[in-house]
Formats: C-alpha cells, structure tokens, sequence
C-alpha cells in the first residue's frame, strides 16, 4: 500500500522486520476492509428487504381501498343510471300520450 515505517521502528526492526510489518498491516487493512464491506452489505440487503416489504404492504392496502372505492362509485352510477333511465321513460310516455290523444 505504500506505506512507511517510520525510522526509528525500522532501525529496531531491521529491513525484513520492516517490510513484515508492513506486509501484515497490509493484510489486516484488507481483511478489515472486506469485513467492513461484507457487513455494511449485509445491512443493506436487511434494510431493502425490510423497505420492499413495507411498501407491498402499502400498496396491497392502496388496492384494496380502490377496489373498495371503484365498487362504490360503480354502484352510485347505476343508481343514477336507472333515475335517468326512469325519468326518459316518463318524459317520453308522457309526449307519447299527448301526442296520441290528438
């Protein structure tokens, strides 16, 4: 990784002890860093896990209330369709019997 033991540590060490140092923190960092990344990709995954399952739920409950809401609105329609109906019925008995009476 480039990194550089410092003087003192190195004339303790020796070369080879230097460069072993080195080697090793080198190899802890890279473990730690896929430690690190293996566990934070856990997490993620948990995390969309638990947000798709929420927002299912939310849209299950949305389709439910506008079924619901179309079966309402359908059945309002038709009651307005039948008074519709009736009163064309009506209006037109009535010119046909006024014109019938003539």
């Amino acid at each position: 990784m480039g990194r550089k033991v410092p003087a003192g540590l190195a004339l303790r060490l020796g070369h080879d002890g230097a460069r072993e140092l080195n080697d090793l923190l080198d190899s802890e960092e890279q473990n730690w860093s896929e430690r690190v990344l293996t566990l934070t990709g856990e997490r993620f995954e948990r995390r969309l896990i638990d947000e798709a399952g929420k927002l299912r739920l939310e849209i299950a409950t949305l389709g439910a209330d506008l079924r619901q809401e179309f079966a309402k609105d359908r059945f309002e329609l038709l009651k307005w369709m039948f008074v519709f109906w009736i009163g064309q019925i009506a209006a037109m008995s009535a010119i046909m019997s006024f014109l019938l009476r003539r």
